[in-house]
């Protein structure tokens, strides 16, 4: 059996957050992963902000139960833009980011990013060299929706009776979910923002100009960021160029956006 649970969002391009149920009697490799995805499921009911993207969150036994799901709704499938899959997050060790098939999309870079901002430690992978599971599926020939895996891989205990609740930390699990959320919301916000306007911008008219003496890294970046409009960009790949945090950069061209400055896309994946 699957546990399909789908929030809409404001259009059908679809993100899968996944965990497994699968290894009886065993608490970190499954239901760590399981605990995870139900809090932030909660979490995005508990929000009233509509977002960008669908989110589908699925609880399924390992591979054969996305196998089994997918050649039920093959439909869906050119809706899904990405994946997450969660598992053994409760356990005393660091993160492992484990990328994609593609290895280097917009996922990838944004769980690197957070990672690297939110977490005192991690190590990162290639495809299938960490864990393997469910993104063989998903991920896989005649699928190949980018997903990623993010666990706390390897562990003493691991497929043994002693994947217990002995082994398993509120903390642990509560840093997960921040990670992961945080992954979420920049992935969801992020957008292609393309100029409508012709020439450098006159910003002091429009209530855009940064004082460099409270913001000089900003003021010294706006006509970069200017250059940089021309729709084959997101506001991600925008933060990455100039080396700027995403948050700064996304309320920074908002503001543009709410002038009437330039529009805002779905980015492709």
């Amino acid at each position: 059996k699957v546990g399909d649970f789908t929030i809409k969002g404001l259009n059908d391009d679809t993100i899968v957050i996944a965990a497994h149920l699968c290894h009886p009697a065993m608490v970190n490799d499954g239901l760590s992963g399981v605990a995870v995805l139900v809090e932030i499921a909660q979490e995005f009911l508990k929000t009233t902000r509509k977002r960008n993207y669908t989110y589908k969150f699925m609880v399924l036994p390992e591979t054969i139960g996305s196998i089994a799901y997918l050649s039920q709704n093959e439909s869906i499938i050119p809706t899904l833009k990405y994946g997450l899959f969660l598992e053994m997050l409760g356990n005393d060790n660091i993160h492992a980011l484990q990328r994609t098939r593609q290895g280097n999309t917009r996922l990838d870079r944004i769980a690197r990013y957070v990672m690297q901002r939110n977490v005192a430690d991690f190590r990162e992978g290639p495809f299938r060299t960490i864990v393997v599971n469910d993104e063989m599926v998903f991920n896989g020939p005649g699928i190949d929706v980018p997903m990623i895996s993010i666990s706390r891989f390897p562990y003493p205990e691991y497929h043994t009776s002693d994947d217990n609740l002995n082994i398993i930390t509120e903390n642990k699990l509560s840093e997960s979910k921040r990670v992961i959320l945080n992954i979420l919301d920049i992935l969801d916000k992020d957008c292609v923002p393309k100029r409508k306007f012709k020439g450098p911008v006159f910003l002091s008219r429009y209530g855009l100009w940064v004082d460099w003496r409270t913001n000089k890294k900003l003021n010294e970046a706006i006509d970069q960021i200017m250059l940089l409009l021309e729709g084959d960009k997101s506001v991600f790949d925008i933060s990455e160029e100039v080396q700027i945090e995403f948050d700064e950069v996304f309320d920074f061209l908002n503001k543009f956006y709410e002038k009437g400055l330039i529009d805002q896309y779905t980015p492709r994946a």
